[in-house]
């Protein structure tokens, strides 16, 4: 939640530049980069409300080779932490 109560994570779709202004400039940016062919990937890193440990909620993709990109960072992440859960994480 936001200082405002709003929940930002519900607002990625289609931001309002005055009610949703820091996902609104995020996405502004990040649209930018990938218009230039500059844009990889994106973290969004924060706590979950209902969940405990370190985990991803990741991207799901048909393509295979999309899929394991999307998989393989959480994957190098779980070789080499002992914290991050790599079993907890969500690709759906």
């Amino acid at each position: 939640m936001d200082t405002n109560g709003i929940n930002l994570n519900r607002c990625y779709i289609n931001p309002n530049p005055r009610t949703h202004s820091p996902i609104y400039a995020v996405k502004k940016t990040i649209m930018h980069f990938h218009n230039k062919g500059k844009y990889f990937g994106f973290l969004d890193l924060h706590a979950h409300a209902a969940r405990k440990g370190v985990f991803i909620y990741g991207n799901s993709t048909d393509e295979l080779e999309k899929q394991t990109l999307i998989c393989l960072f959480p994957k190098i992440l779980s070789m080499n932490s002992e914290i991050f859960e790599y079993e907890g994480s969500n690709f759906t």
